[in-house]
């Protein structure tokens, strides 16, 4: 996947510092696939059995994807 004939690197970043609008676009279309449940159910079931009986930390959270399956499946406080 490419960038688009008319991307220009002023554009991908907003006045306030953030991702602007054509990032967010387009943020998880390359990865896709790894949305889908089986794959994101199979990875917190491995990084809840990996942490046992205690803590899990999801390092770059991003969306979530993660760590929102993955704390069902663990016991106490969630921050």
């Amino acid at each position: 996947m490419g960038r688009p004939a008319d991307w220009n690197a002023i554009d991908v970043i907003s006045e306030d510092g953030y991702f602007g609008d054509r990032v967010a676009a387009t943020y998880d279309e390359s990865s896709a696939d790894m949305f889908e449940p089986g794959v994101v159910d199979a990875a917190a079931d491995l990084l809840a059995g990996l942490a046992g009986g205690g803590r899990a930390l999801e390092l770059g959270i991003g969306t979530g994807r993660i760590a929102l399956p993955l704390a069902p499946r663990r016991p106490g406080p969630r921050h």
